[in-house]
């Protein structure tokens, strides 16, 4: 079970997933946690975007604590879900980090009664958080954007502004 969980963070294109993915090639022990079966769950607006995110963290948050491996390291994570409502501007009111956590935890209360997290193990386990905010320049991401020839929903300049306002 890992005992360190790392959090990429950042705007769309600024290159979190791929550090990711070179931190976890050039360090032993290391693993990325992915989950196929959910995609872009940012993209949704309103209550729906919320129930996808929280969904998306919550398996991303349980399975870096089953891993095998002495590192997990997870692409985003609680933070977007604070910045792309604000983004939005849903009609639901943005949740600030602390409001986050309350119900991502509260949900993980929840499905801890249905899964194999809520063994004592669990529940007792100790582990470090660390997050690395990706917020390299505009002019950055939107190279980055043209290279990967895909569209994205949002500026880099608003995405950038909002990911330093959480900074």
């Amino acid at each position: 079970m890992s005992s360190k969980i790392i959090i990429f963070e950042g705007p769309a294109g600024s290159g979190k997933t791929l550090r990711a993915e070179r931190f976890c090639e050039t360090t032993p022990g290391s693993t990325l946690i992915t989950i196929p079966w959910i995609t872009r769950p940012r993209i949704y607006p309103g209550i729906t975007g919320r129930i996808h995110a929280l969904t998306k963290d919550f398996v991303s948050f349980m399975l870096a604590l089953a891993s095998e491996a002495d590192i997990a390291v997870i692409d985003r994570l609680v933070i977007s879900g604070i910045v792309y409502p604000k983004i939005r501007e849903d009609k639901a009111q943005p949740l600030d980090f602390h409001t986050f956590w309350g119900e991502f935890f509260r949900i993980m209360s929840i499905f801890s009664g249905l899964s194999r997290f809520a063994d004592e193990e669990y529940q007792s386990r100790q582990y470090r958080l660390s997050w690395y905010l990706v917020l390299p320049t505009i002019g950055a991401i939107n190279e980055r954007r043209r290279e990967s020839q895909r569209e994205f929903p949002y500026l880099a300049e608003i995405e950038l502004s909002a990911y330093s306002q959480v900074a």
